[in-house]
């Protein structure tokens, strides 16, 4: 269960708040609660020979102190991203990124939040030096002029999957931040225009985050160069398609524009490489024809039964 050091951190992250919530305080009842964890799962000690020890010798107390992970409103204190490390490295022989420890430690302090507006705000209020990022990254918009394209929250969104694999907010690497500009820009100039008032579901995805959500591994998330959008006039996806695939056919090469079409009304957009994608009756296929026509659907594939005939009664 904590073998693999990819999930380990988040894994154990999770845990202990669930354990906490049980009534977890000191190393040994969260050695006792995760050793029963372990076994209903199928495992024998899960790679945590002695979680009592690794957290004892990680703040230098007994086994029966109240190690204070969490306060009173259960989100993780000082001492949580310690116990983590003591834990995760005791799971993984030390083969733990402390990235992927910021992560988990994300994965607990923020799940009682939500995508929204509101959620943003409480998000920003967690820690001051969050708003100070932010506003660097909001300077930066403004100076290449794409400011106000989308509002800010959304484009700090995750992914619509984060809740347990990181934070439904995150403002990009700065190496990253100036490569979402021209995908703003497009969204300006052609996107809007053709489809009316958008919302960004998603933009940038950290690694961890895009490997947990079941992103691509090239996605163009991972480099900030893509967003996930929904138009917020009604239309059906068919419509939605014939606004953009002539735009895709006109001028998509030269943007180097990569569009794509998931469930329903959602789609992408990046500028990271020309290409187009969906996927319809569980087959990916490229949706737009290059005459900027939409391409129908691929059919649907019969069923095969794996079984032979069963004869006829007697």
């Amino acid at each position: 269960m904590f073998s693999d050091p990819r999930w380990a951190a988040r894994a154990i992250a999770i845990e202990l708040r669930d354990q906490h919530r049980s009534g977890a305080r000191s190393a040994d009842d969260y050695a006792e609660r995760l050793a029963a964890s372990c076994r209903r799962f199928g495992g024998k000690d899960c790679g945590l020979p002695s979680v009592a020890a690794a957290l004892a010798q990680a703040f230098g107390a007994r086994g029966a102190d109240d190690l204070a992970l969490f306060d009173s409103l259960d989100l993780p204190t000082d001492r949580f991203p310690a116990a983590l490390r003591a834990l995760a490295s005791a799971a993984s022989g030390g083969a733990v990124d402390v990235a992927l420890l910021d992560v988990a430690v994300g994965v607990v302090a923020d799940d009682d939040l939500d995508q929204g507006e509101g959620g943003f705000r409480r998000w920003l209020q967690r820690d001051p030096s969050r708003s100070q990022a932010v506003g660097r990254y909001e300077a930066l918009l403004a100076t290449s002029g794409v400011s106000g394209v989308l509002p800010t929250w959304q484009l700090l969104r995750t992914g619509s999957d984060w809740r347990g694999c990181g934070a439904p907010f995150e403002v990009p690497p700065l190496e990253v931040q100036a490569n979402i500009v021209p995908t703003l820009a497009l969204v300006r100039s052609r996107i809007v225009p053709a489809v009316g008032t958008l919302e960004a579901k998603s933009a940038y995805r950290g690694p961890w985050l895009n490997v947990c959500a079941g992103g691509a591994e090239r996605s163009a998330h991972r480099e900030f160069s893509a967003v996930d959008l929904v138009p917020q006039s009604p239309m059906t996806r068919g419509e939605l398609k014939a606004r953009l695939c002539p735009l895709y056919a006109a001028s998509g090469e030269a943007d180097r524009m990569g569009l794509g079409f998931y469930a329903g009304v959602r789609f992408h957009i990046d500028t990271q490489r020309h290409r187009s994608w969906a996927t319809e009756n569980g087959r990916a296929f490229s949706p737009c024809a290059a005459d900027g026509s939409v391409n129908p659907p691929l059919p649907l594939l019969p069923s095969v039964n794996p079984l032979p005939p069963a004869p006829p009664s007697r």
